[in-house]
């Protein structure tokens, strides 16, 4: 006898095929029946009253990497259908690393991932993946962090690595891609991994594409003309190492620069056609999101938190601080604080420029002032950098995946923590048509599953793992906003995560049946 029939559903597959009427069989926590299934042969069934039924949707970029494990219910995604969350993100994680170093960067890191007591004490790739394993409500798949592989050999320095701390960061990486990570992830735009060069990641590369793995890139922002030559590195890395490349959101043009979609995604399609292995994923906003210490300049960082906090509080340094502040340009009336640690929480919401006004203090002074203050503990959302128009390209692209880029802490997060995957569905498939809903949901699901080799997600098929989502095309929708970010998406009315209820009827069962995903390489 199976365990569950999802009954009378419209099956879109995940194959970007179009629906099909059927029934959804299922055993344990494994799709056994595709198809017509007798109402008898079932323990339970649900009626899904001819919503859809497709495979739970993967985000391929998400920053819950400790939050999770302080709130395993992580509604903002459930709500949404989304039972896969990618962590290891622009490089920003804690294995593998020596007990010192995850506290290191447990400091360095608050700001954009939190701090939530949660033991803090693992320090493979390993035992850092068990602490999900059936403790929280979605799945989670492992990228090995740039961050954390550069700290435990270099420390917070500006400098390359000589020839024998180069292999023992490789030996690192390798250590995580066995312990079951699905890659390897750079962020290099923040330090340490900034200063790093392409020798070096093509190096680190190279084991990650002996394991089968994928390297997932925030690129280097910095790079010559700031947008084709970032990527060109990036593809270029790829070459080097064979490694399959994966670009981190991407969303077209930006304000002010003579490019579009057009341009770039002609770059992406043209190293395909020289035997790249490229894709990438967006997020379908026009605002961004970081850690406003990250905005302080490179040199800051050398020495880590510690010593970046001396700076701040030396007179002579925080001269020149505020002065290359300045001349940076920042628009402070435009960076909303969306998280900060201790007591001056009210301010989440205002924007530097407002909340400096308040104090008295000229923007740079301010910054400088609270990053001391709350020990570097403050996010931000950022100004648009695109056009909604921009977006259009970019998410119907066959190379698109889809990410959410959400941060979990902060009571003005940016909303795509809670809306990204039913803004897609709603804002860009129902309302402006941009591509197939086929397509979109293959771009949540199967293609994502392959990228990072999870060979048995992704698809409703026979034998293939029951994560799954049962919704309503016609009213999926995303009803958080930069006003108010937290608030759960409508329209989804029951997710399965490996086989077991976390959403029924609309509402959050308590389930915590996620797993620590591992590759399936073949």
């Amino acid at each position: 006898m199976l365990d569950l029939i999802l009954k009378n559903a419209r099956i879109l597959d995940g194959s970007g095929n179009p629906w099909y009427r059927g029934d959804v069989g299922i055993q344990g926590d494994t799709i056994v029946s595709v198809g017509r299934v007798a109402t008898e042969d079932a323990a339970r069934t649900i009626d899904c009253g001819g919503q859809i039924v497709s495979p739970g949707f993967i985000d391929m970029h998400t920053h819950a990497d400790v939050m999770l494990l302080a709130e395993p219910r992580h509604e903002g995604k459930i709500y949404q259908g989304v039972t896969t969350d990618l962590l290891g993100q622009d490089g920003l994680s804690y294995a593998p690393v020596s007990p010192k170093t995850l506290q290191l960067l447990r400091r360095h890191l608050a700001a954009l991932n939190g701090d939530p007591d949660v033991g803090w004490d693992w320090t493979t790739v390993a035992s850092f993946l068990a602490r999900f394993d059936r403790q929280v409500s979605t799945n989670v798949a492992f990228l090995v962090p740039h961050c954390a592989v550069r700290a435990e050999v270099l420390g917070m320095e500006d400098r390359l690595p000589t020839a024998a701390e180069l292999e023992r960061m490789c030996q690192l990486v390798d250590s995580g891609m066995a312990d079951g990570a699905v890659g390897f992830a750079t962020g290099l735009d923040y330090t340490p991994q900034f200063w790093s060069d392409t020798n070096e990641l093509v190096e680190l590369c190279k084991v990650v594409a002996r394991r089968g793995g994928i390297y997932v890139t925030h690129m280097r922002s910095s790079l010559g003309d700031r947008v084709f030559d970032p990527i060109k590195e990036a593809i270029e890395i790829g070459r080097k190492s064979g490694v399959k490349v994966h670009l981190s959101h991407q969303r077209g043009d930006a304000v002010g620069k003579p490019h579009g979609p057009k341009d770039i995604l002609r770059l992406y399609e043209e190293a395909r056609a020289e035997g790249v292995d490229l894709s990438y994923d967006n997020y379908p906003y026009t605002r961004g999101s970081s850690l406003l210490h990250s905005r302080l300049p490179a040199w800051t960082h050398v020495g880590g938190p510690d010593a970046l906090i001396a700076r701040l509080k030396d007179p002579a340094q925080r001269a020149r601080i505020e002065c290359e502040l300045d001349a940076a340009g920042n628009p402070w009336d435009q960076y909303t604080m969306a998280s900060i640690t201790g007591g001056s929480q009210k301010f989440e919401g205002w924007s530097v420029a407002e909340a400096a006004n308040e104090a008295g203090k000229p923007p740079a002074t301010y910054v400088c002032d609270m990053l001391v203050e709350t020990d570097l503990g403050i996010s931000f959302v950022s100004p648009s950098t695109s056009s909604e128009e921009s977006l259009d390209a970019m998410l119907a692209h066959e190379l698109a995946t889809h990410g959410s880029d959400g941060l979990c802490i902060g009571s003005r997060r940016h909303p795509r923590s809670y809306g990204s995957f039913a803004r897609v569905l709603r804002r860009f498939v129902r309302e402006r048509k941009i591509m197939p809903l086929a397509d979109a949901v293959r771009k949540m699901t199967s293609a994502p599953a392959l990228r990072i080799g999870l060979r048995d997600r992704g698809l409703v098929r026979e034998g293939f793992v029951a994560d799954l989502a049962v919704w309503d095309e016609r009213t999926i929708a995303d009803r958080s906003t930069y006003e108010n970010p937290i608030v759960t998406a409508t329209g989804v009315s029951h997710v399965l995560v490996s086989g077991t209820l976390v959403l029924e009827n609309g509402e959050h069962t308590g389930a915590t049946p996620g797993r620590a995903l591992k590759p399936l390489i073949s």
